[in-house]
């Protein structure tokens, strides 16, 4: 006598003698986890907003020098200060 196959998977599910009773509890466990999940998180959990871009942030400090034209400097090091400003006419030490 052979064995006769589910035809559905209905028929799959609501066979006892097969893999229907685990599958229906692994179904009912994973809705149940989700059912607490939603419960604990809200429907959607909050998320920290996403930056498109890096702000940079500049201080402003006394300048590092007269150039002799008038206008100043913020250079870190003297090499290069004023060079298109006819130089430098005073260091501010």
């Amino acid at each position: 006598m052979t064995e006769q196959k589910p035809d559905t998977f209905a028929d799959f599910v609501s066979d006892e003698t097969r893999w229907g009773p685990f599958m229906l509890t692994g179904v009912l466990i994973f809705f149940v986890v989700v059912t607490i999940m939603r419960l604990v998180n809200g429907p959607n959990p909050p998320q920290e907003p996403v930056s498109t871009y890096n702000r940079v942030v500049v201080t402003v400090t006394d300048p590092s020098a007269v150039c002799n034209d008038g206008s100043v400097s913020h250079s870190t090091t003297r090499s290069g200060t004023c060079s298109y400003h006819e130089g430098v006419e005073d260091w501010n030490d």
